[in-house]
């Protein structure tokens, strides 16, 4: 859910530090397409380290990047070579500050703090791989799979529309420095539920032969060889 109100709000933020529209909008597109492209990468990574794993560490690598960008929005100074070219990236609450005296040209592009396009591309790739996690081990971990996924999709909408709704607050209220902190905080919440979670959770094809579903089996929806223990 909370992914999903930073999306709402990716573009208008990198607006409001000096990108202009077409840029921030085209930084991410192209950030989305390198996430579906590394799909398979993914899967092969959730061979490696284990869903389990991904579940934990995925919060916590997004709550890294929104407070990063929220830091480099406020201090862009402490992210770049130039520390005068720092100078005159507008702050996160002036979205006017980011024009040239009398013109309309922009006095520094937000994308050029160096921190703010790797934690871009990080969120970016969040927003598509995180998903899959839970949905992929609930199969495992549910008694009634259909009513399951009925819960965990009326949860997910309600808590989401209560975070879109607050997020929205927060940006009238205190901009988008607002709006990210409360961001972090709730991505940090996440991984603070995440972490019992994932130490309780079982996988969707356990046996001797295989602890853990393939990759290519969470990813495309393929059977395994393996049978599954319950049945």
């Amino acid at each position: 859910g909370t992914l999903h109100a930073y999306h709402a709000t990716r573009v208008q933020m990198l607006v409001s530090i000096g990108t202009t529209a077409i840029a921030a909008g085209a930084r991410c597109a192209f950030n989305d397409l390198l996430a579906i492209a590394a799909l398979p990468a993914f899967a092969l990574l959730a061979r490696l380290v284990g869903l389990r794993s991904l579940l934990s560490l995925g919060p916590l690598v997004t709550a890294a990047a929104t407070l990063l960008l929220l830091l480099s929005a406020h201090h862009p100074q402490s992210f770049m070579t130039d520390p005068d070219a720092a100078g005159s990236v507008p702050e996160v609450n002036s979205p006017a500050a980011s024009m040239l005296p009398g013109t309309d040209v922009l006095a520094v592009d937000g994308l050029d703090i160096p921190i703010v396009a790797p934690a871009l591309l990080a969120i970016s790739m969040m927003e598509i791989f995180l998903p899959i996690i839970p949905l992929a081990l609930l199969p495992a971990n549910a008694g009634k799979l259909g009513h399951a996924y009925g819960t965990l999709e009326a949860v997910f909408v309600l808590v989401q529309t209560v975070i879109v709704l607050s997020v929205g607050f927060m940006r009238e209220g205190s901009g988008f420095s607002g709006a990210l902190g409360f961001e972090t905080a709730a991505f940090v919440c996440a991984a603070a539920i995440s972490l019992p979670l994932s130490a309780h959770a079982k996988y969707p094809h356990a046996s001797t032969l295989c602890t853990e579903p393939r990759g290519s089996e969470l990813l495309f929806g393929t059977r395994s060889k393996h049978k599954d223990v319950r049945s």
